[in-house]
């Protein structure tokens, strides 16, 4: 049987681990933390999607981030010291 390939994004991974969280009744922090009576609950194929879920989670939290950090570094922000408002923009700040 061939394996199959489903590319899914961050709110669908969110949306499976949730699942897994529902179906167990305990978060992903204590799947983690408390993993010994955790899998004593747990079908084998489900700990491997969590784990599975998690890590691309994981992955794609850090892509995300590495991609925003390299798109913020390109652009030019204006300076703010140019000129000062004048007394008329002031006065409708201040209003």
């Amino acid at each position: 049987m061939p394996i199959q390939e489903i590319l899914v994004g961050l709110p669908e991974l969110e949306t499976l681990i949730q699942g897994l969280e529902q179906k167990y009744g305990f978060s992903t922090t204590a799947f983690y933390t408390e993993r010994e009576s955790c899998l004593d609950q747990m079908e084998e194929d489900d700990i491997f999607r969590w784990d599975m879920y998690v890590s691309q989670r994981r992955e794609l939290r850090r892509v995300n981030d590495e991609v925003k950090n390299d798109y913020l570094s390109t652009l030019k922000f204006q300076n703010s010291e140019g000129k000062s408002p004048t007394p008329e923009d002031q006065v409708l700040l201040a209003a």
